[in-house]
């Protein structure tokens, strides 16, 4: 068996972290709040590994579900640091008799011959997603970043891999939402729409 890398077990529990955090609210997750959020800050700011910075942008997408415009002051950084991972340039160029030989049945290895490493994609489309899951439950801190938000997305719907492209229209429909609570506030209700004139016909299966 392939030994787990120390990086690997540290992404992985903040991962789960995260979700512990989303599940049982701000009041529960208080006392542990300060110390995985320091954690995930360094980590967007200062490490490297693809993996750790996957996790730390999904754990404080997590807990913007919860603290919102609280996340005003750390917000600055976070954007920040999405911008660097989804602007960096991750595409490995290969020569044919490189793709020859690092070819593999396992589809991720397949498409990180062609492309470049999977864990770099698999980090854009976890900072896209932190930039509409902050966009939605931060709208009144997140408003300065519409545009330049909006530009990288219209950018990166054209990238390489699918995944990326995938967190991209993701992206856009919950920024949607997040201006709608931004004009309407959090209890709007949704009115149901005119009936269909033209019924459906019998033969329609």
């Amino acid at each position: 068996n392939t030994p787990i890398k120390e990086s690997e077990l540290k992404s992985q529990a903040l991962d789960t972290i995260g979700h512990l955090a989303k599940a049982v609210g701000k009041e529960r997750f208080a006392p542990y709040l300060v110390y995985y959020t320091e954690e995930a800050m360094k980590t967007i700011t200062n490490e490297s590994n693809y993996c750790m910075r996957e996790t730390s942008f999904s754990y404080l997408c997590s807990i913007s579900k919860f603290m919102k415009e609280e996340m005003a002051e750390i917000i600055p950084a976070i954007v920040e640091a999405c911008y660097f991972t989804i602007e960096r340039n991750d595409i490995k160029q290969v020569s044919p008799e490189e793709k020859a030989q690092e070819y593999s049945l396992d589809s991720d290895s397949e498409e990180e011959a062609v492309f470049g490493k999977v864990e770099a994609f698999d980090e854009k489309a976890s900072a896209l997603h932190c930039l509409g899951y902050m966009f939605k439950f931060c709208p009144n801190q997140m408003l300065p970043y519409l545009e330049g938000i909006s530009d990288i997305i219209m950018k990166m719907v054209q990238y390489v891999e699918d995944n990326v492209r995938f967190e991209c229209i993701s992206t856009m429909t919950t920024i949607t939402i997040g201006l709608n609570i931004f004009e309407n506030g959090e209890d709007f209700e949704w009115l149901p729409g005119l009936a269909d004139p033209t019924p459906i016909g019998e033969q329609t299966s």
